[in-house]
């Protein structure tokens, strides 16, 4: 008996799918979302210098680029490799999506922990030359105010022998000590601006509190060193009142220059307390100079 063919024996058999067009898919969709994500790094994405806000962007940024190029390869793998009548095409755009993740998530994380510490940094940098400047805008105002104030050597023998020199000298010495004063309150309030200025930061919470204790432990060392300052201010005007005092009791006069006493008692007096003046001042230039080095060195660090 013979066997006629049918139509069913008749028709070739498909073979399966094989797993090369995916597989060369993902390696395509893989390399895709790295280098989209890699290539990010030249595009603004952060700069907020918010953490948070710039890992959102950065990563969502670089996904979509993945995942766009994982559907672009899926749909030559669903047209051109039959996917569409293989049963599979979903789980093939499934498979694609994940490795688009793996390719474009951690490099963008990276990218953006990198871009948004250089954002954060820089906006701290950005507050501490603003504290700097204002700082430095505050030394100059007191400098001025204070060269106003002895803008003639109130204290040599021939302003103190004038009629009225004494006078003007203690006037003089309590203007400096007000002007002292309202330094000191000045420092506070400019201290109380910038820490306020660093709790506003729109850096992320450890970046912030960091900035702050940093701050904080800087404003201890610096108010010792202006608490020493004052007091050796204030010691030295001291000394200057208690001349003028031995100069208000003794009889002197001003000869050649120089403050000459009628009596050795005056002389050793007011040499005493001209001593402990110059030992006053050269601490006083010494912690003025100690600052002033601290001050470029610290600022050395910011550029």
């Amino acid at each position: 008996m013979t066997d006629f063919p049918t139509s069913n024996s008749r028709r070739p058999k498909r073979r399966k799918p094989g797993a090369a067009g995916p597989v060369i898919g993902g390696i395509l969709v893989f390399l895709w979302a790295f280098i989209f994500s890699i290539a990010q790094t030249f595009t603004t994405v952060t700069g907020t210098a918010n953490m948070p806000m710039d890992m959102l962007l950065g990563i969502g940024a670089g996904l979509l680029g993945g995942l766009a190029g994982a559907f672009v390869v899926w749909l030559i793998l669903y047209i051109v490799f039959g996917g569409r009548r293989s049963g599979r095409g979903m789980l093939v755009l499934a498979l694609l999506a994940g490795v688009a993740v793996v390719g474009a998530v951690p490099v963008s994380g990276f990218r953006v922990l990198g871009g948004g510490m250089a954002a954060e940094t820089d906006a701290v940098n950005a507050v501490r030359a603003q504290v700097n400047a204002r700082r430095d805008a505050q030394v100059e105002r007191v400098a001025a105010k204070r060269d106003a104030l002895i803008s003639r050597d109130f204290f040599e023998a021939g302003a103190l022998g004038e009629p009225g020199g004494l006078a003007r000298a203690r006037a003089k010495l309590q203007a400096l000590r007000a002007l002292l004063a309202e330094t000191e309150v000045e420092d506070e309030r400019l201290q109380a601006q910038a820490r306020g200025e660093l709790g506003q930061l729109p850096v992320s919470g450890p970046r912030r509190r960091a900035a702050q204790s940093e701050f904080d432990a800087a404003v201890v060392v610096e108010r010792e060193e202006s608490r020493i300052t004052a007091e050796l201010s204030r010691m030295l005007f001291d000394e200057m009142d208690a001349q003028l005092d031995v100069l208000a009791r003794t009889r002197w006069s001003v000869e050649y220059g120089r403050i000459m006493f009628t009596t050795a008692e005056g002389m050793t007096a007011f040499n005493t307390h001209a001593v402990r003046i110059e030992e006053i001042s050269r601490e006083l230039d010494g912690r003025e100079q100690a600052r002033q080095q601290r001050l470029a060195e610290a600022r050395s660090r910011l550029r």
